[in-house]
């Protein structure tokens, strides 16, 4: 699955279940696979057609990427000015030593 689907653990708990069932009562190793692979393929397919429509939501337009790699840059070193002169201000009042 993809990250945008959030689905991963959960895909592979089921997928763990259905597997030791398989293995437990098909007594062919190579069936007990077939047969897993049988019933896992169709709701695996599912959770990965839900995630490609869930992360290409995501995904911004031209223009609103434009505006983002301008943004953020400007946004982090915001931050980090802020971040900078709290530990300045802590220093100076006593609460943070360094």
């Amino acid at each position: 699955t993809s990250p945008s689907a959030g689905q991963g653990a959960s895909m592979a708990l089921e997928d763990a279940i259905i597997l030791g069932k398989c293995l437990r009562d098909i007594q062919h190793t190579e069936r007990a696979f077939a047969t897993f692979q049988g019933l896992r393929k169709a709701r695996v397919e599912v959770v990965i057609q839900q995630a490609r429509r869930n992360g290409s939501r995501k995904i911004p337009g031209p223009v609103m990427g434009l505006i983002r790699d301008v943004m953020l840059p400007q946004f982090l070193k915001m931050g980090l000015r802020e971040c900078l002169k709290t530990s300045q201000l802590m220093k100076k009042s006593g609460k943070l030593k360094g």
